[in-house]
């Protein structure tokens, strides 16, 4: 038994001879001296969260194998501004909760009824895991079914310097993306509500919305413009063909061919000088590679005459002459007409020609006939309009049966100069002018 020096045994030397309680203290002091300190233990450092309960436990060992009577836990520093809680700081376990971001250190003592240990200390980090920032666009956000969405979170990051990991949600029940930026079709009309949801090691997350719009689209249609006529030798030869596209959709694309090109051209406007009548077909393409086509008809009248074809053909009072280019225009201001005569009685158009007759009398007052002949049954349109294009009638506008028809045309109300008459059938279209003098 290892004796201690204490005020009973003082007492107990006071009452025996001081040599024999001379030699005891010095027997008391030997044995007093032989006591070594616990060495305690205060565990591993700790990373936790804030306000999060954590438990740390204290452990020692005595060298004299002395029993460990007493603890001790102590806040040493913490970050400023804190109010950290210890529990227990007489308990060898003890629960701490730290309450800023920062390094908390605690220091543990063990006593083994004689004296303390050293303090060991433990560093508790309470850290703050932030989560990533999304950074998401998508283009578009709006337009016609099938429609191609391009998301993109790339930009996303962590604050924390962690790795971003995805997690997408095209909103229409499909399979999920992992992918920074991953493309989506959405198929069916509707308003889907995207999202992403990024997301760092330690779980830490978050989720944005992309509302997208998909609206039904109209079917792809495109439209070659009006049929065309063109004159050799005498006016412009060539016309300007103009497409426009509507439905499906956009961007569109467009190609034109005909009989006579060995390549198709693109654009959605061509030029084109033809010698005989011909008919041109466009191709409009949309994004959705959806195609649609449409004819446009451009009439050829070959005015043409001399030996070297570079006069015109005019009628003069009841007779065709040839003139030269310039004078076309002084034979015009006296009601000649371009183009030649032709007889004028009835009976020059047949069944089973698309044909349009001079009108006669030319020049007329006030009145005039019209023949045309259509082979099959169709719509049939037969207007007269000015040299500036505007209307001033319609002979006809309905659904006829295979024949040939007769037409007057009044023009009591109308004032004197050149018509030009047009008459319309099965995308088809024949010109031919007219002089009312009065």
């Amino acid at each position: 038994m290892r004796i201690s020096s204490n005020t009973n045994f003082s007492r107990f030397l006071l009452t025996i001879p001081l040599t024999v309680g001379m030699m005891l203290l010095l027997v008391s002091s030997s044995f007093s001296q032989t006591n070594s300190q616990p060495v305690v233990d205060a565990g591993e450092n700790v990373i936790t969260a804030p306000m999060e309960l954590i438990y740390l436990v204290a452990t020692a060992v005595d060298p004299d194998n002395d029993d460990i009577t007493k603890w001790e836990w102590q806040v040493v520093s913490s970050p400023t501004g804190s109010s950290p809680v210890l529990s227990c700081s007489s308990c060898q376990i003890t629960n701490f909760t730290g309450d800023l971001e920062g390094d908390y250190t605690l220091a543990a003592k063990a006593y083994d009824d004689y004296e303390w240990s050293a303090p060991d200390y433990v560093t508790v980090t309470v850290y703050v895991n932030h989560p990533p920032v999304a950074v998401v666009t998508a283009n578009p956000v709006s337009g016609t079914a099938p429609l191609t969405v391009q998301f993109d979170a790339s930009q996303s990051y962590d604050p924390d310097n962690d790795a971003v990991s995805f997690q997408w949600d095209f909103g229409d029940m499909s399979t999920v993306s992992s992918e920074a930026v991953p493309e989506h079709t959405y198929i069916y009309a509707g308003t889907y509500s995207a999202s992403v949801t990024a997301y760092d090691p330690g779980y830490s997350y978050v989720v944005e919305y992309i509302q997208i719009e998909v609206s039904f689209a109209p079917p792809l249609a495109v439209d070659a413009g009006p049929d065309q006529e063109i004159t050799l030798g005498y006016l412009d030869p060539s016309r300007t063909l103009t497409a426009t596209a509507s439905g499906g959709t956009s961007p569109y694309t467009y190609s034109w061919s005909c009989p006579t090109w060995s390549t198709p051209q693109t654009g959605a406007s061509v030029t084109v000088t033809p010698t005989v009548p011909t008919t041109y077909t466009v191709t409009a393409t949309d994004a959705n590679n959806q195609t649609a086509t449409d004819d446009v008809y451009v009439n050829v009248l070959d005015w043409r005459c001399g030996n070297n074809l570079n006069k015109v053909t005019l009628c003069h009072n009841g007779h065709t002459i040839c003139v030269a280019e310039a004078a076309v225009q002084a034979h015009l201001d006296i009601g000649d007409t371009p183009g030649g005569c032709q007889a004028s009685k009835s009976g020059r158009v047949v069944p089973g020609v698309f044909s349009l007759a001079q009108n006669y009398p030319n020049p007329f007052n006030p009145t005039t006939t019209i023949e045309f002949g259509i082979p099959s049954q169709g719509i049939v349109r037969l207007r007269v309009m000015d040299l500036l294009g505007r209307e001033a009638a319609v002979l006809v506008n309905e659904a006829r049966p295979a024949g040939a028809y007769t037409v007057v045309f009044n023009a009591t109300n109308h004032p004197s100069g050149t018509y030009v008459y047009q008459l319309e059938w099965d995308g088809q279209m024949i010109s031919k002018r007219m002089t009312m003098i009065r």
